[in-house]
């Protein structure tokens, strides 16, 4: 729903940012409130996956491959569950 109005204000309720149009008092859901722990988490779910592909690639025995497939499988985990969450 977009804003009949020109008055567009800030709230925050319930730990999450919230736009309110004054005239109409529905709520609607700011895209850009993203908390910046979910943000944390991506970035270091991200670098584990890249860590592991660099293993995977620099890899000679079994040890070091198993050990690639663990950290990017820990890196999908990460990742399903900030999208199950968010």
């Amino acid at each position: 729903m977009v804003c009949q109005r020109k008055k567009y204000v800030r709230l925050k309720t319930w730990g999450v940012k919230r736009g309110i149009c004054e005239g109409i008092g529905r709520a609607l859901i700011n895209p850009s409130s993203v908390s910046p722990a979910w943000v944390a988490y991506l970035n270091i779910g991200v670098l584990i996956g890249a860590l592991a592909l660099a293993l995977f690639n620099a890899s000679k025995d079994d040890v070091a491959r198993n050990f690639a497939y663990f950290y990017a499988v820990v890196s999908v985990g990460i990742v399903v569950s900030l999208l199950a969450c968010r």
